[in-house]
């Protein structure tokens, strides 16, 4: 909004305090790893039979790096692309750092090299990125932006709720993804856990639709705010969400009709399921689209805070449903309604509440 009425000042303001607290956060994740790396044995814990606990707690901290410099493109540098209006451009390089994990891997893994490499690989790959993003940005900006020395404690404290709000939802997806794969591989065997993981990554497709479409007009949403136009921006808001998530639930059925067959190929045939469990799994991801799209214009201009603190709360509290659905239900629908449950709660609570109201 700030770059819509041509504030350059308070931009460079806004993102070097982006910095400034990202740079917190990563390390104060890097220092909770090293912690738990002390306390905690994440090889016998993880039933990880080809790693040490040395090389264990190494893996951790050098994939905790590599989420630091994630957060750096998701957060800073993101914001950057924005605010020389190269917002495409930069959706398609930041997205694409998946892209360069995945190659990597191939490469490191045909060699033969182990875990402790890989992972060391990915963070290197990861920080080549994020220092060629860095000049790239800095060579298509019409202004100097990158830096800490206009960081401003007013700022962090003007942008710290916001703030809060995205780590908690980044947070609560944490929390119920891998924490709920952690609690399903305690209970069920391997053979289980693999359909769950094959499942979830096909349905979140759907998820993905509305991800990628609030990405993308989110920027605009803010751009239109900033220059005063509120009902353009809620009338386009309106217009994208509808067809998104009419598009999604079209793709939840094709994905849950057809899903059984793609898993069947994808683990060339060594795997197999029904429908019913694909519809379970997938009902996250449906659910997710029906309260993030929607919460787009709430994102877009910073008032999504208490929404986040509701997805979290529903994050903790599916864990917390785990030892009660697990005795009525087997281990996949288990797994699978608590995917759903902060899914659902925000939804409920998003629909309840009027886009222009409260959330502050």
């Amino acid at each position: 909004m700030l770059a819509a009425r041509n504030q350059i000042d308070g931009v460079r303001c806004t993102l070097q305090t982006s910095l400034f607290f990202t740079s917190i956060v990563a390390a104060t994740l890097l220092v909770i790893a090293w912690f738990l790396g002390h306390v905690i044995d994440w090889a016998d814990l993880l039933k990880l039979s080809f790693l040490n606990r040395s090389q264990a707690n190494t893996v951790l901290l050098l994939l905790c790096g590599h989420l630091c410099f994630t957060l750096v493109g998701n957060g800073p540098m993101s914001g950057w692309f924005r605010v020389i209006d190269r917002t495409s451009t930069g959706i398609f390089l930041l997205a694409n750092r998946r892209a360069l994990d995945v190659i990597v891997t191939i490469a490191i893994l045909s060699y033969g090299y182990g875990p402790v490499a890989l992972a060391a690989a990915l963070l290197l790959g990861q920080m080549t990125l994020t220092f060629l993003y860095l000049l790239l940005l800095h060579r298509l900006s019409p202004w100097p932006l990158l830096g800490l020395r206009h960081a401003s404690w007013t700022e962090f404290r003007s942008i710290f709720k916001p703030a809060l709000g995205h780590v908690g939802i980044t947070v609560g997806q944490v929390v119920t993804l891998q924490g709920g794969l952690q609690l399903l591989n305690q209970i069920a065997p391997p053979s289980v856990v693999v359909i769950y993981s094959m499942g979830r990554t096909l349905m979140r497709l759907v998820l993905q639709l509305g991800v990628t479409a609030s990405h993308a007009v989110r920027p605009e949403l803010s751009r239109l705010v900033g220059q005063g136009e509120v009902s353009a921006a809620k009338s386009l808001h309106t217009r994208i969400s509808l067809v998104v998530i009419l598009v999604s639930v079209a793709s939840y059925l094709l994905l849950t009709g057809i899903g059984p067959w793609v898993m069947e190929i994808w683990s060339q045939h060594r795997l197999t399921t029904n429908h019913m469990v694909l519809a379970a799994i997938g009902l996250h991801a449906l659910f997710n689209v029906m309260w993030y799209l929607p919460l787009t214009y709430k994102v877009a201009v910073n008032l999504h805070a208490k929404t986040s603190a509701i997805y979290l709360a529903g994050c903790i509290l599916s864990l917390c449903a785990w030892p009660v659905l697990v005795k009525i239900l087997p281990p996949l629908y288990v797994a699978s309604i608590a995917l759903a449950i902060p899914e659902f709660i925000t939804w409920v609570y998003v629909g309840s509440t009027r886009p222009t109201k409260g959330d502050h």
